[in-house]
């Protein structure tokens, strides 16, 4: 039903991994954020899509120990590099 269907994308949207038949590295993880953003500036502008993001950076995050200190320098961020390097230095 459409109702299953929306439950399924709302879950998938706060936990990205859940499709996954294993649990995929940080360099994996780190992998598919950057491409999620990379996709997002091809179709905005670079400043607005980072600013987007950072609605789904918690959900890409939360597993980690850290998760809360990272999240807010992500938050602070408003280009590219800056979250690739953020995220590089994990």
């Amino acid at each position: 039903s459409i109702l299953d269907r929306i439950m399924i994308w709302q879950k998938a949207i706060w936990d990205p991994w859940i499709f996954t038949w294993y649990n995929p590295s940080w360099e994996e993880k780190k992998q598919v954020v950057l491409q999620h953003l990379r996709l997002s500036i091809k179709y905005k502008t670079e400043s607005r899509a980072v600013v987007e993001f950072r609605k789904f950076i918690g959900s890409y995050i939360k597993w980690m120990d850290n998760a809360s200190s990272l999240r807010v320098k992500l938050m602070q961020t408003k280009i590219y590099k800056e979250v690739e390097g953020i995220l590089n230095k994990v």
